[in-house]
Order: structure tokens, then C-alpha cells, then sequence
């Protein structure tokens, strides 16, 4: 696991997790990817999507131990 960590700085590859509350287009993971490409200046961007109908909307990014996240909850929380 360490050495295709290592493999994949090198070779400026990104590992992230999509998480929405529903389907995204191929568009709307397209706009995803590259703004994640270019923030990490990688070269590919290998990603997973996953579904959480709890997020009620927005979209949540995961790379490593760090979580962006514009969800809907997350801006209500942040309002109230």
C-alpha cells in the first residue's frame, strides 16, 4: 500500500471519492475531476463515486484524510 502511494505521487496520480445524493452526469463528473486535477496539478485522476442519500444534496469530495464538502446539510449547518 506504501509503495503504490509512492507510485502514485510520483507519477501525480489522484485517488478521489465522489459523494452525492444522486447521479451525476457525465458532465457534472467531468467538472469534478479536472478541478481536482488542476488544484493537485495531477496528471490522472482515478475516482469512485458513491451514493449517500443522507447529504440531501451538493456534492462531498474526499482525497486522503481531507473532505471538501459543499453539501447542502453542510450550508444549513453553517447558517443555523
Amino acid at each position: 500500500d506504501e509503495y503504490s502511494k509512492l507510485s502514485n505521487s510520483l507519477n501525480k496520480e489522484l485517488e478521489i471519492k465522489i459523494i452525492v445524493a444522486n447521479e451525476l452526469s457525465n458532465n457534472q463528473i467531468n467538472d469534478i475531476v479536472n478541478k481536482y486535477k488542476e488544484i493537485y496539478k495531477a496528471n490522472t485522476v482515478n475516482y469512485t463515486i458513491e451514493l449517500d442519500k443522507s447529504i440531501i444534496g451538493g456534492v462531498k469530495v474526499a482525497i486522503g484524510n481531507t473532505i471538501y464538502d459543499s453539501t447542502i446539510n453542510t450550508q444549513l449547518k453553517q447558517i443555523f
